[in-house]
């Protein structure tokens, strides 16, 4: 048996250990929050990504720790590895198409190069075989092509970050007008960009050190930080869409989310009832802001 195989295996091993500790510990954690805003809710776009996106990584895991038949799991294990690249693109497709006031070629910008980590993936599992080594080794995946270093995710990131910060300015101006004292920094939290932000920092940095070899295993734990980030904003977003009886910039009160009411006009009723929990506004602050004040509305022309 090849010894540096035998290493990189135990490390990848203890990496994907640490990984789903940190995985189940979210879940125990969020798990109050899960029941009052998903489960005890009505069905939207926003609990079918969060259901997705939570217990895809709770199943996942345990498959590549405990996978010992190649013929059992490599299947399994390659879907689970596949699906939640497709959630990740389709939450940050959907929440662009949401706060763009449905606007599709917004949403498409999004959608192409967040596809592409999942076509990758799927053309890289197309060329590779499995093999079964005596433990702790077990079942691993052999590439019979070069893994190549996909860049695309940082081009959604970015323009997810450009849509939010249009959206964030429009909202800044209407304060303006209004002679409302209310920080950037509030509206750019209060929009989600730190989530999105906190997205591109990890893919950088995944893309800076495999480029140059030094650590090889940040995609152990940028998958499972990933899985988190987006699952605590659908969260937030779910709350907000539950949320009644506030006005849609009341801060007057702590609280981590708003909604916005009105639904887009000429989006049908089963497409907004899907797309608008996702297109709500995240609130971190407490800085008080008038209650009166409507959140910026444009017509299309």
């Amino acid at each position: 048996m090849d010894t540096s195989l035998y290493w990189q295996t135990v490390v990848e091993e203890h990496c994907d250990i640490a990984a789903f500790a940190l995985i189940f510990y979210e879940y125990i954690i969020t798990i109050n929050r899960e029941v009052a805003f998903i489960w005890n809710r009505k069905l939207t776009g926003a609990t079918i990504l969060f259901v997705l996106n939570r217990y895809l990584a709770l199943l996942k895991y345990p498959i590549y720790i405990v996978g010992l038949h190649c013929k059992a799991i490599n299947i399994l294990a390659m879907l689970l590895e596949l699906l939640p690249y497709f959630v990740w693109f389709s939450f940050s497709t959907l929440r662009v198409y949401a706060i763009s006031r449905q606007n599709w070629r917004m949403a498409l910008l999004v959608a192409v190069p967040g596809c592409m980590p999942l076509a990758s993936n799927v053309y890289l599992y197309t060329q590779s075989s499995t093999a079964n080594y005596p433990l702790p080794i077990g079942c691993i995946w052999l590439n019979s092509i070069p893994v190549n270093i996909d860049k695309s995710a940082i081009v959604t990131d970015v323009v997810v970050l450009i849509v939010t910060w249009w959206q964030t300015y429009s909202l800044r101006r209407l304060a303006a007008q209004t002679s409302m004292q209310v920080s950037l920094a509030t509206l750019l939290v209060r929009d989600g960009t730190i989530y999105f932000l906190v997205l591109l920092v990890m893919n950088t940095c995944h893309i800076a050190f495999s480029l140059t070899g030094r650590f090889t295993y940040t995609i152990t734990f940028e998958e499972p930080l990933t899985t988190i980030l987006i699952s605590r904003f659908l969260l937030n977003l779910r709350e907000a869409s539950t949320s009644t009886g506030q006005s849609s910039l009341d801060m007057s009160e702590p609280s981590f989310v708003r909604r916005i009411p009105q639904e887009e006009e000429g989006t049908p009723n089963a497409v907004a009832s899907f797309i608008t929990p996702l297109g709500a506004l995240l609130d971190h602050s407490v800085e008080p802001m008038h209650e009166d004040v409507e959140l910026p509305h444009e017509h299309d022309s």
